[in-house]
């Protein structure tokens, strides 16, 4: 099986805003619950599917590869700590806002589309970084104008995710 894993990497111009397609002409056919650390005095306010001991084990994983990122994230920016980047999100503490989404894009046929519309419109994430998993290739990443000029200057042309592959 192929797993796709895309890293997007939330640069200054866009954190913490989400923009999504104003003009589309209807929405999207989608399924999503996000989770969070919402708390209640020593408990986490999800629903019981997603407080399973399995979910928990799947969330920590997560959580676990996105530090890992971080981590190396601080090590390319040459800080005196790389682990500056994984302390700043702390993902052991409750405070911590990070979502996590289950989104579910089902088969549509597409004579119930409108024409133009999109199967998850444009938009910006939020965050410092956005890790996608999916058993299926579809990610396309769009670059403003303004920042694939900032790129060019520099060189650093890159794809803006990762493609990892496994036998399991």
């Amino acid at each position: 099986m192929n797993i796709f894993v895309y890293l997007i990497v939330q640069y200054p111009c866009i954190i913490h805003k989400q923009l999504l397609e104003e003009t589309a002409p209807a929405p999207d056919y989608k399924e999503v619950f996000h989770t969070n650390r919402i708390t209640e005095g020593d408990r986490t306010l999800v629903p019981p599917i997603f407080d399973s001991e399995e979910s928990k084990k799947l969330r920590a994983k997560f959580e676990e590869q996105a530090s890992r990122i971080l981590y190396l994230l601080g090590v390319a920016m040459k800080l005196k700590d790389p682990y500056q980047m994984v302390k700043a999100h702390s993902f052991t503490e409750k405070k911590n806002p990070s979502n996590q989404s289950v989104v579910w894009y089902p088969k549509v046929d597409k004579s119930l589309l409108v024409p133009g519309q999109l199967r998850c419109g444009e938009h910006t994430d939020f965050g410092s970084i956005t890790l996608l998993y999916s058993d299926a290739p579809g990610l396309q990443v769009l670059f403003s104008v303004r920042y694939s000029i900032w790129l060019k200057r520099r060189r650093q042309l890159h794809q803006g995710f990762l493609h990892c592959q496994s036998d399991e």
